[in-house]
C-alpha cells in the first residue's frame, strides 16, 4: 500500500500540527497500523494500534527533513508501505515592534536616544540588527538576543532620520515597524563683538571695519550687523565675520551704535551692543566755525589744479600743513605736507584719475598736536 501524505520531496510550513495519511492495506485481516517517523539525524519515532489509515500528529521542528512510513500487521504477518521524505520548512520569526521611541521622536544633536523592541517570536534563537539612517548617517549596529540599544551618533540639526530592526534565525528575517526621529535646530551661540571696541572712535574718512567673533552652530549662519545713529539706521548682510562699512555722511562727532544677530535660517541671536564715536572731516570740517579760507581752482580741472591756504603763517613755526585728496568713496588717493605759509600748492596726481567729484581736507600739524583747517571739493572732468 501507498502513502498519500506528506508526499516524497513535499515542502511544509510549520503549523499547529500535520496529519499523515496512507492508503488501506489490501489484507482483509489487517488489525492495525505502525506509524513510524524518523527526523534527519535523530532516532525514530513511532505510534503502534493505528486503526485507522491517518494520524494527527504535533508540529514537527522546523528546518529539518524527514522520512516516514507505516507497517500493516494482521497480526501474523506484517507489510510495509513505501516511504516518502518531506521537509519542515524555516518559520520566520514573528512580527514585532519597536516599544521606545515612538514615531515622529524629537531629540537634540548633542543627546543619547534609546531604542527597545518587543520579543520576535521563534522557535529558534533569533539575533537583532538595529539599522539608522538619514543625513550623512546610514549604521547598522548588531545586538545579538538583545533588544535594546543606546545610542548617540553624529546627529545633524535639522535632519529627520529612520530607524528599524532585523530580526532573523539564520534563515528568514523579519522586519520591525518604522520609527521617524527628528533632530531638532541648534540656536546660534551669541556672537561677541570684537572691533571697534566699546566707545573707540573712528575716522569715518576710512572705511570702518566691524568684526566679530563666529557664533557656534553646524549650520551656515547669516550675520545682519544694524548701525544706528544720528540720522541713519541700516542693517547689513553677511556671511564673513568682518564688515567694510563706509559712509562719507557719517556725523562729525556722532556717537553710532552698532549691534550683529545670527541667524541659521530659524533662531537669531544677537550679540550685545556697542557704540563708537565718529570723526568725519568731511562733515566735520564743512560743520566747523574754525573753517579758515581755502580754495581750489580750477574746478573742475583736467589735469592740474591748484589749492590756495590760508595766508596767515601758524604760530607754531614748526607746524605744517597736510593736504589730503580723498575719492568720494572715502579712499584717500594723494597726500603732501607742505610747510606753514606755503600759500599755493599745486597738484598733478589725478591727471590719470577718472573724473568725478573728490574731496580735499587740510590739517595743520605742530607741536600741540593736529588741528582741522578745513575741507572742500573739487571736479575733475
Amino acid at each position: 500500500f501507498a502513502l498519500v501524505a506528506p508526499a516524497a520531496d513535499q515542502e511544509i510550513s510549520p503549523a499547529d500540527s500535520i496529519v499523515f495519511s496512507w492508503q488501506p492495506s489490501t489484507d482483509d485481516e489487517v488489525v492495525a497500523y505502525t506509524w513510524y517517523l524518523e527526523p534527519e539525524g535523530q532516532n525514530v519515532v513511532s505510534q503502534a494500534g493505528v486503526s485507522e489509515t491517518s494520524l494527527v500528529y504535533p508540529p514537527l521542528d522546523q528546518n529539518t527533513t524527514y522520512r516516514w512510513w507505516v507497517v500493516a500487521t494482521d497480526g501474523l504477518n506484517a507489510t510495509g508501505s513505501d516511504t516518502a521524505t518531506f521537509v519542515v520548512t524555516n518559520a520566520a520569526p514573528g512580527a514585532f515592534r519597536f516599544t521606545r521611541p515612538t514615531s515622529d521622536f524629537a531629540f537634540n544633536s548633542n543627546e543619547f536616544v534609546s531604542f527597545d523592541w518587543e520579543v520576535a517570536e521563534d522557535d529558534d534563537p533569533v539575533s537583532y540588527a538595529l539599522r539608522i539612517t538619514g543625513g550623512a548617517i546610514d549604521t547598522l549596529i548588531s545586538k545579538g538576543t538583545r533588544r535594546n540599544e543606546r545610542v548617540r551618533l553624529a546627529w545633524g540639526q535639522n535632519t529627520a532620520y529612520q530607524a528599524w530592526v532585523y530580526a532573523t534565525d539564520g534563515v528568514d528575517t523579519t522586519v520591525s515597524d518604522t520609527v521617524m526621529l527628528t533632530v531638532n535646530n541648534l540656536v546660534p551661540g551669541v556672537p561677541v563683538l570684537a572691533s571697534p571696541e566699546d566707545g573707540n572712535t573712528v575716522d569715518a574718512s576710512q572705511a570702518i571695519l566691524l568684526q566679530w567673533l563666529p557664533a557656534e552652530d553646524d549650520d551656515v549662519l547669516t550675520y545682519q550687523v544694524n548701525i544706528q545713529g544720528p540720522s541713519l539706521d541700516v542693517t547689513l548682510v553677511t556671511q564673513d565675520t568682518v564688515l567694510e562699512y563706509q559712509d562719507l555722511t557719517l556725523e562729525d562727532g556722532g556717537t553710532y551704535t552698532w549691534q550683529v544677530r545670527a541667524t541659521d535660517g530659524q533662531d537669531t541671536v544677537a550679540s550685545e551692543a556697542w557704540t563708537f564715536l565718529v570723526e568725519n572731516p568731511v562733515t566735520g570740517l564743512f560743520s566747523s566755525a574754525e573753517v579758515l579760507p581755502l580754495s581750489a581752482y580750477p574746478s573742475p580741472f583736467s589735469g592740474t589744479f591748484t589749492v590756495r591756504l590760508p595766508e596767515e603763517k601758524l604760530a607754531d613755526p614748526s607746524s605744517s600743513y597736510t593736504l589730503r585728496v580723498l575719492d568720494f568713496q572715502g579712499r584717500a588717493v594723494y597726500q603732501t605736507e607742505v610747510a606753514s605759509g606755503y600759500q599755493r600748492v599745486e597738484i598733478s596726481a589725478l591727471a590719470d584719475a577718472p573724473g568725478g567729484m573728490y574731496w580735499i581736507t587740510v590739517t595743520a600739524t605742530g607741536a600741540e598736536g593736529n588741528a582741522r583747517v578745513g575741507s572742500f571739493r573739487i571736479l575733475k572732468q
